[in-house]
C-alpha cells in the first residue's frame, strides 16, 4: 500500500513542482551557473524551487536554489530585487535554505 502525504494529496509532488518550474525555465534553457538539476519541490502552494549543481570559476562545486512563484494562476520568476534565489557552496546548505524558506 502506498501512502500520500497531505501535500501529495493536493497534487504537490516533485513531478508537479518540476512541471510548474519548467513553465518558467524550460529544460532546454538551463541556468548557466548551475545547469544540472538535482531536485524540485514546494515551499508552499504558490511557490516551487529547483536545487541544481554547477561549477564555480575555479572549478569548485556550487549549488543553486531557484524560486518560482504563482501569481494570479500563472507561474513566474520573482522580481530581481526581491528574489529568494541563491547560490551555495554545498548541497546541504542549499537544502537548509529551502527549509528556512518554508518557515518564513
Amino acid at each position: 500500500m502506498t501512502y500520500q502525504t497531505a501535500s501529495e494529496a493536493r497534487g504537490m509532488t516533485e513531478g508537479a513542482a518540476q512541471s510548474a518550474f519548467r513553465q518558467v525555465y524550460p529544460a532546454d534553457q538551463p541556468n548557466f551557473m548551475t545547469p544540472y538539476p538535482l531536485a524540485f519541490g514546494w515551499i508552499d502552494e504558490d511557490t516551487v524551487y529547483e536545487i541544481s549543481k554547477g561549477s564555480g570559476i575555479y572549478g569548485e562545486g556550487i549549488y543553486g536554489v531557484t524560486v518560482v512563484v504563482r501569481v494570479a494562476g500563472e507561474w513566474k520568476r520573482e522580481p530581481y530585487e526581491t528574489t529568494r534565489s541563491r547560490c551555495f557552496e554545498s548541497r546541504r546548505a542549499a537544502g537548509n535554505y529551502v527549509v528556512s524558506l518554508r518557515g518564513a
